[in-house]
């Protein structure tokens, strides 16, 4: 079987199904080890979409304070924006050693990487059409602050469906999953800045 072959339309719904609590989310997903690492995979498509989202927030910066557009370096860009990414996977893995929950990693990490794939290609598609001249800065920039903000709620969700968590404990674990990516992101954006 082909390892590029992925029913992205299967894995849209299975994530849905997955975030509602549904057992049959299984069907649309492969939990072998072939699949673990296509969701990897994902992870490495939402670079280039991230890249879009700074390059119009670059822009819009520039028009607001009237200077030279002024983008990182696409290399820089991508090492931050990857170990961004992959923060979840190594804190997941962390909370399911300390919880012995290493049963609930595999199918965690596909499923979260795919929710954050499609969260990120919709985000890439705002950011696209304002870009383009299509739609709004402001517009576009406030609904990716909500699909931002529902990476939370998707981790609050499979920490408690995919992980096991009463939703006390699952809340707690997904704000500590978003607090490990936020820090990582803030630090790299830092850097950036600092280089820049």
């Amino acid at each position: 079987m082909n390892p590029f072959q992925i029913d992205l339309g299967a894995l849209l719904i299975a994530c849905r199904k997955a975030l509602l609590g549904r057992a049959d989310w299984v069907e649309g997903v492969d939990l072998s080890r072939r699949g673990f690492w296509q969701s990897f995979a994902a992870l490495g498509f939402c670079v280039p979409a991230l890249y879009v989202c700074a390059i119009a927030i670059a822009r819009q910066r520039a028009r607001i304070f009237d200077m030279p557009e002024n983008l990182v370096s696409p290399l820089i860009f991508a090492g931050v924006a990857l170990i961004y990414l992959l923060t979840f996977s190594a804190t997941a893995y962390i909370i399911c050693a300390a919880f012995s929950k290493q049963n609930c990693f595999r199918p965690w990490v596909i499923l979260r990487h795919w929710s954050v794939f499609f969260i990120v290609l919709l985000t890439a598609t705002l950011y696209g059409l304002n870009i383009l001249g299509v739609l709004p800065f402001e517009i576009a920039n406030f609904a990716a602050l909500g699909l931002y903000l529902s990476v939370l709620a998707v981790d609050i969700r499979l920490a408690h469906v995919m992980g096991g968590f009463d939703i006390t404990p699952a809340i707690f674990t997904a704000c500590i999953i978003f607090a490990m990516g936020l820090s990582v992101l803030l630090i790299g954006v830092a850097q950036i800045g600092a280089a820049g």
